[in-house]
């Protein structure tokens, strides 16, 4: 099977405000046996960004969590897993209580 793009932030990167945890995607991945997660922080971004992958089971509840990986403004990561599950969660948070970020993140299968 081709690599497809199976979700992307739109706008291409999202704001996330000083001190915020935001929901950037909840990601239905049960019909794949692996996924790449490439995320990425705007350069001009004012703080790190953490991007938490979280495995939701049922209507809504977070089981665990799969990764967790720190942006620094211009970083970007990719990594490969294993699907754990049916739906994946990511969010987006800034701990600096005075700068924003903006992050991107791309699901492929």
């Amino acid at each position: 099977m081709a690599t497809q793009l199976v979700f992307r932030t739109t706008p291409i990167f999202v704001n996330i405000p000083a001190g915020a945890f935001i929901t950037l995607a909840t990601v239905n991945v049960a019909n794949f046996d692996q996924i790449r997660v490439v995320a990425s922080v705007n350069l001009q971004s004012g703080s790190p960004v953490v991007i938490n992958l979280i495995i939701v089971e049922g209507a809504d509840e977070l089981v665990a969590r799969l990764d967790s990986m720190v942006l620094t403004p211009g970083a970007n990561v990719t990594r490969v897993y294993a699907v754990p599950g049916k739906t994946l969660r990511v969010f987006g948070q800034v701990n600096d209580l005075e700068k924003s970020s903006a992050a991107q993140v791309l699901v492929y299968a």
